[in-house]
């Protein structure tokens, strides 16, 4: 672990680099850069002339290592495994390393993935605001509405709408990948598209009383958010159906048993997509099992949440269950 009398010499070596830059360039005595690290390390020093008498040549200069950082506050702080995880800890993607430190090291977390815990650093890392995870503003296209969290602001609607094939509408951010998912799909023989984009606050409070109408309400609830806790309002969910003239399946109630639905169960990730209800998932999400639901999070947010083994916005986060309504 780096000192502080050792940040203190990478600061003196840094010092007389720029000393050093300076001189060569009214004197052209050097036609190359000489770093800190070469000067703490003593080489180039016929160069370097006078000014390597200032490093210290026994000491090696390198890079702090993400981990030492992180390790001593947990060692400081043995008593909250899950720590608040400040900002100044840039750990990520390192964190398996740093755990295997703790593990064989310290005697901490022995049999525990530290970065499946919920809320954790790679979760943290991805900037994720849990006070309000509703909110777009601050949680952009990693935020999670749902039967506790309420799109903040309710009256929210993208800026950046686009239109897709077929006339739906969606957040300019899925766009690209969106586009692309579709062509793959289409071209290993499941073609899809966009039956359902965007939806407004009030659109949202049609399409839940239309749900209520035909269901009923316990069935409803299940299967339609109330208005205001709708993905689609974000612009970044869509629900897909089978190209027409494809499958004869046009409709919710079978597309489970598709060939389309299994295509992207194993391949929506690639594009930053999740299935964001998948089979099971009911008693956490609080919405039954809908394989035409997918949810852009982005790949970055796909990827650390495949690397924790969650399959949920609300378990990675860290968040409450929400299977029912607080209000």
């Amino acid at each position: 672990m780096l000192t502080r009398n050792r940040f203190a010499l990478a600061a003196g070596a840094i010092v007389a680099t720029l000393l050093l830059s300076a001189c060569a360039s009214e004197t052209g005595a050097t036609d190359y850069p000489l770093t800190a690290y070469s000067l703490a390390n003593g080489t180039d020093t016929e160069q370097v002339g006078d000014l390597s008498e200032i490093v210290n040549q026994d000491v090696e200069l390198s890079p702090p290592d993400p981990c030492d950082e992180f390790i001593e506050y947990v060692l400081q702080n043995p008593a909250n495994p899950q720590l608040p995880f400040l900002e100044d800890f840039d750990v990520y993607p390192s964190i398996d390393t740093c755990l295997q430190v703790l593990q064989v090291e310290h005697g901490l977390f022995m049999g525990m993935d530290l970065a499946s815990l919920p809320y954790s650093l790679r979760a943290y890392n991805l900037g994720f605001n849990r006070d309000y995870p509703s909110s777009m503003e601050l949680n952009g296209n990693i935020t999670v509405i749902n039967k506790r969290n309420r799109i903040i602001p309710s009256d929210y609607s993208p800026i950046d709408l686009v239109e897709v094939p077929g006339g739906s509408l969606v957040s300019e951010r899925i766009f690209a990948d969106l586009m692309e998912m579709l062509a793959a799909a289409e071209s290993d023989g499941v073609p899809m598209r966009v039956v359902s984009g965007y939806r407004s606050y009030q659109r949202q409070r049609v399409v839940h009383a239309n749900a209520i109408q035909r269901l009923g309400i316990p069935e409803a609830l299940r299967w339609s958010a109330r208005q205001g806790h709708s993905e689609h309002q974000t612009g970044l969910a869509v629900d897909l159906f089978p190209a027409i003239g494809n499958h004869s399946c046009q409709a919710f109630n079978c597309f489970a048993a598709t060939p389309h639905a299994t295509w992207l169960g194993e391949h929506a990730t690639r594009f930053g997509f999740i299935v964001r209800y998948f089979d099971g998932s009911e008693p956490i999400t609080g919405f039954a099992y809908e394989p035409w639901h997918l949810r852009w999070i982005g790949q970055a947010a796909v990827d650390s949440m495949r690397a924790t083994g969650y399959y949920t916005l609300e378990e990675f986060f860290g968040l409450e269950p929400a299977p029912e309504y607080l209000d």
